[in-house]
């Protein structure tokens, strides 16, 4: 399936990274060819260690020329089951046709 890439759009919060101890690396965007998603790949990294300290969400978030919020996802990582890093699709719903996005912000939480 032909994508549009946009990972240019995608904005970080690195004091959020830094607070949370990780960090997100990799990170790539595209629109999907049927213009009904955005996806945002990447991965979850401890700054130090292999495990994380907190459970943590990594959370896209999908903005509009005037700033408005378009679209938001997420996925959750638990302390339990991560190793390492853990890499991550998060594919966003949303009609892209009328709705340009004009960025996207990727950034953790604790959760």
């Amino acid at each position: 399936m032909a994508e549009e890439d946009v990972t240019d759009l995608i904005e970080r919060l690195e004091a959020f990274e830094e607070r949370l101890g990780v960090s997100l690396e990799g990170l790539f965007a595209g629109i999907l060819q049927r213009r009904e998603y955005i996806r945002v790949n990447g991965e979850l990294h401890p700054r130090e260690g292999t495990e994380l300290k907190q459970n943590t969400e990594v959370v896209a978030t999908v903005y509009d020329q005037s700033g408005r919020v378009l679209a938001v996802q997420s996925e959750r990582f638990s302390t339990d089951s991560f190793f390492g890093f853990e890499a991550f699709s998060l594919f966003i719903h949303m009609d892209v046709g009328s709705n340009r996005p004009a960025r996207i912000r990727v950034y953790p939480k604790v959760r």
